[in-house]
């Protein structure tokens, strides 16, 4: 009887010797493919990932560290902003503390993990909370997922990640692709072997916006880089809950607004395939959509073949985009129509689509007719509001001023501003100046041409905060600024005077009223 139950419990051992690992490599694999576990972690962590502003200076903040989206935005800069603005009398009146736990995401090496904004931009205000002047980078984007046409999104997910958007597992970690990334792994392992071997990038859509956004000079220098973006897109992903489909659909659509695409002539720095179109092929983003979608219902659509190809060509080019847009549109043309047989032949396109694309020809940037620029009059407040504000962060260039993510209200009346500029804009008109009554002896005469006058008008206003300004203008249409920059030189008698005329109306003007 002792045999039969040694003999029985060598058979239990031996069989949990064999079930036990089977069972492991089981739930291994099914967390490979749905990250059920890690989804329940990252997200009750993701939950703490909070902050809140609060009055004051905060004593619990961070501040990212420089990557190319930070540095643009400003949000790198920010110390260095609020010193500056400190020694010349500026306070902190709010300021954003963040959870504890966010706080040791940022001190492990994560990038802060907060839902970030695609469009940053200068916006000034009046002393009414009227828009002013306004920028927005990049200023073509999709507002939501749904907005992005379909052969486009499923264009890049094809080049990019395409299980990305798989709805068979709602709680998939899409920071990562095992398969993929181990791929990429024995790729770098056999091309120490063989150097010429192409290594492909295991990067998903999500890494690709960290290392872009938050990487030094937005590239990946070693295994810490690569691990801190992973890290940091899988915190970011479960922000939402456990369900990360609506994530991953932001994703995609973030992607598309902010993927980096080097620099146009005439343009600067180029974010995203809407900003892209403009800057490297001069099509009308909305226009180009409208074409886009049509290409649902009709592939044959020679305009919709035409937008396709260019906006196929920066999601080709996206590795190396100064080479391609900037250098080598040749290759660029045949790299582009290899993709075009590769989606038709997945069928993701029609054949009548990639047939009418592949005979097309990517334009040049020389193509693009950028509209006028707005008269520098007109922006007259607005230009010495931004110098006066960039002097006072100590940016160098209006262009880096424009880019960063900044809202500043000034005294300046903008409703005013504008009548007082187009009345000293009417002052050129021989009928006006009549009526005002600026023709006669010491004044005006017939021969004088009224477009040659310049004037300049600048309003203070007395407060208890003190002595407030509310207009600046003046009716020269060039970018220097009469009231700022110019300075008089008058003689002895010229003085006079001006002093006495101005003395004569200021007396009258003090009688009328």
């Amino acid at each position: 009887m002792g045999k039969i139950l040694g003999l029985r419990a060598r058979w239990w051992i031996l069989l949990a010797f064999i079930l036990i690992p089977l069972i492991l490599i089981g739930v291994l694999v099914w967390e490979l493919m749905s990250s059920d576990i890690q989804a329940r972690y990252l997200a009750k962590t993701a939950a703490k990932m909070t902050w809140k502003v609060q009055e004051g200076p905060s004593e619990r903040i961070r501040f990212p560290q420089g990557g190319p989206y930070d540095q643009r935005l400003g949000y790198s800069k920010l110390p260095d902003y609020t010193r500056r603005l400190a020694v010349r009398g500026w306070e902190v009146e709010r300021q954003a503390k963040i959870s504890i736990q966010m706080e040791r995401a940022h001190d492990l090496g994560l990038n802060l993990p907060y839902r970030e904004k695609n469009q940053g931009g200068l916006t000034l205000l009046d002393d009414a909370g009227n828009p002013l002047y306004e920028s927005r980078y990049p200023a073509r984007v999709y507002a939501s997922f749904a907005d992005t046409p379909p052969v486009l999104r499923k264009s890049l997910l094809f080049i990019e990640n395409r299980e990305l958007l798989s709805e068979q597992f709602p709680s998939k970690n899409p920071a990562v692709e095992w398969d993929r990334l181990g791929q990429a792994l024995l790729d770098k392992f056999y091309s120490m072997i063989n150097p010429a071997h192409n290594v492909p990038g295991g990067s998903t859509l999500p890494t690709q916006i960290e290392k872009y956004r938050h990487s030094p000079d937005g590239i990946t220098l070693s295994m810490t880089d690569k691990l801190r973006q992973m890290g940091s897109a899988s915190l970011r992903a479960y922000l939402d809950g456990e369900n990360t489909l609506p994530t991953r659909q932001r994703i995609v659509r973030d992607y598309l607004n902010t993927v980096p695409l080097s620099a146009a002539p005439r343009f600067g720095e180029v974010n995203g395939v809407g900003d892209g179109l403009w800057a490297w092929y001069g099509l009308d983003f909305d226009k180009a959509n409208a074409a886009l979608w049509r290409l649902e219902k009709n592939p044959r659509d020679i305009e919709g073949a035409m937008v396709f190809k260019h906006v196929l060509s920066p999601l080709v080019a996206e590795r190396k985009p100064s080479h391609y847009l900037a250098r080598d549109r040749a290759a660029l043309d045949r790299y582009t129509n290899v993709h075009l047989d590769l989606l038709a032949e997945a069928g993701l396109i029609a054949p009548e689509l990639r047939e009418a694309a592949l005979k097309i020809k990517l334009r040049s940037p020389k193509q693009r007719v950028d509209p006028p620029p707005p008269m520098f009059v007109m922006q007259k407040a607005a230009t010495s509001q931004r110098v006066r504000l960039a002097s006072l962060l100590g940016e160098s260039r209006l262009y880096d001023l424009d880019r960063l993510d900044l809202v500043a209200q000034g005294t300046l009346n903008g409703e005013a501003q504008r009548q007082v500029t187009e009345f000293l804009l009417g002052l050129s008109q021989p009928r006006k100046a009549a009526a005002l009554g600026l023709y006669g002896e010491r004044l005006m005469t017939s021969a004088n041409d009224l477009s040659k006058v310049v004037y300049s008008f600048t309003l203070y206003e007395k407060s208890p905060q003190g002595m407030l300004l509310r207009v600046q203008a003046d009716n020269l249409n060039q970018p220097f600024d009469i009231n700022q920059q110019t300075k008089l030189d008058l003689g002895s008698t010229a003085k006079l005077r001006t002093l006495v005329t101005y003395l004569e109306i200021i007396a009258r003007l003090h009688a009328e009223y």
